[in-house]
């Protein structure tokens, strides 16, 4: 249970909580249990004897995020599917291990960017069009990185140069589906501005260099595109010099 106190000894009705969460109960019941949790706690702490104020102040302070230097910034990359369905695991994912760059594939549908800057408020977001069912991508920076986006004239790729002590670092999003090429030409254009190199995505290459246990011609061509380059695999959704 949420818990305030202050001087004045704020009292718990706990009437007035039952009554609501039996007034909600008809409409969580097909939530997860993480959002079960926070439509309860929400409850809890609506039913003390707070003003708004007071308890706009409470929530401010709860979830207010911590100032952190950004020496050795994160990479989220995020396959979301459907953007509507998943965007609270997006949001608990998010939480748990602020990263400070986000890499979005897969949306499933078009998705106003003003919605996704609602949804992550913190950061600079950048959307691109896709060219399949699946949707566009995005990238999103942390707004205490100083950041400018980078004008690409294809779909499926969005790219920003980012400032990280003093370096720059360019940062793209991909999504390559699996029956169009590799846009190696962009990815050669986005490296030759910067060894400081990030290419995050779905790729759909399948190789042995990065434990895929199959290997299709999109594979063998990053591969190739890999190592010409002398740059390494991170993991299966990331690459960097």
């Amino acid at each position: 249970m949420s818990i305030m106190t202050n001087t004045n000894s704020p009292q718990f009705n706990k009437y007035k909580f039952v009554e609501l969460t039996d007034k909600l109960s008809p409409y969580i019941d097909d939530l997860s249990d993480h959002q079960k949790q926070i439509g309860i706690e929400t409850l809890q702490d609506c039913c003390w004897t707070r003003s708004l104020q007071d308890l706009s102040f409470f929530w401010q302070q709860q979830y207010c995020q911590p100032e952190i230097p950004l020496t050795s910034p994160s990479i989220l990359h995020y396959n979301i599917r459907h953007f509507y369905s998943n965007q609270v695991n997006l949001v608990e994912i998010v939480n748990t291990t602020s990263p400070t760059i986000i890499s979005l594939n897969e949306l499933g549908t078009v998705v106003p960017t003003k919605t996704i800057k609602q949804l992550l408020f913190s950061y600079n977001v950048y959307v691109k069009e896709g060219t399949n069912s699946h949707g566009g991508v995005v990238l999103a920076v942390d707004k205490k990185l100083k950041c400018q986006p980078i004008s690409i004239d294809e779909p499926n790729i969005v790219a920003v140069r980012v400032i990280i002590e003093d370096q720059l670092f360019i940062v793209a999003s991909i999504y390559s589906p699996p029956t169009e090429t590799l846009p190696l030409k962009t990815m050669t254009t986005l490296l030759n501005e910067s060894r400081n190199l990030i290419l995050a995505g779905d790729f759909n290459a399948k190789h042995m260099d990065w434990k895929c246990p199959q290997v299709n011609t999109k594979g063998r061509l990053l591969s190739t595109w890999l190592n010409k380059n002398n740059l390494n695999v991170l993991n299966s959704g990331t690459k960097t010099s």
